[in-house]
């Protein structure tokens, strides 16, 4: 069996306008649909939101668009935990040809404790997993203190605390 899959990797809209990564999401998907891909994969957190406040919800649109090109769509989003505390888990999501509602998958994190030491919006010197003498560099786009943590060449490493380098 072969399938062909469609990796995008978008240009995203940073808060407050970032409702506007549906539309961009809707057009990559009938884009990748029509030169024949049967799953299109976004970024974590993809087309969002990617933070607090939840201003939008993208499944609707998400699963609607799978089904008009008939192909699998994972896609990310973020499921209020405590508005009031700003918390929220990641959500990876699947919509399905067929238009069922999605598959979810609530994304859990690596203890802590984790120290952002970047610019606007994130930047190249920007993570850093305080668990490890390693770092990555992330943007708000992909910022994965976990990534950091597991791609750490000291193994020993990734189970201590110790402050960034």
């Amino acid at each position: 069996m072969t399938f062909r899959i469609a990796v995008v990797q978008p240009i995203c809209h940073a808060p407050p306008g970032d409702a506007a990564n549906i539309a961009d999401a809707e057009r990559a998907i009938a884009r990748a649909a029509s030169e024949g891909a049967q799953f299109v994969c976004f970024p974590e957190t993809y087309p969002g939101p990617w933070r607090m406040p939840a201003t939008f919800d993208p499944t609707t649109a998400m699963v609607e668009a799978a089904a008009k090109h008939k192909t699998h769509v994972v896609f990310g989003t973020i499921a209020p935990i405590d508005a009031k505390a700003a918390t929220a888990y990641n959500l990876i999501c699947m919509a399905y040809p067929d238009g069922r509602a999605p598959a979810r998958y609530r994304r859990t994190n690596p203890n802590g404790p984790w120290i952002y030491t970047g610019g606007r919006r994130g930047n190249s010197s920007g993570c850093r997993a305080m668990n490890s003498r390693c770092s990555i560099p992330c943007t708000a786009k992909w910022a994965s203190p976990c990534a950091a943590r597991s791609t750490c060449p000291r193994s020993r490493a990734r189970s201590r605390c110790a402050a960034p380098s």
